[in-house]
């Protein structure tokens, strides 16, 4: 994926934002992906979280909460 770092950390940060029914606090993408919820791990996933974010693959729909964006219809 363009704007995606390489490593497959990045893949399985996007496949869990892509199969959660909402978005996701760290904490709950640290569950998932079972990095341990120590506040270091949980900020590690937060800086990971952050590239994504700023090449448009990751929204963060309110502060502290990530998702998948929405694909737009054309009306």
């Amino acid at each position: 994926m363009p704007g995606l770092p390489d490593g497959p950390t990045y893949q399985h940060i996007l496949a869990a934002l892509i199969d959660a029914a909402a978005p996701q606090r760290c904490r709950d993408l640290c569950r998932t992906l079972a990095t341990g919820t120590e506040p270091a791990h949980i900020s590690d996933m937060r800086n990971k979280l952050k590239r994504p974010t700023s090449s448009g693959l990751v929204v963060e729909a309110e502060p502290g909460l990530f998702a998948i964006p929405t694909p737009r219809t054309a009306d």
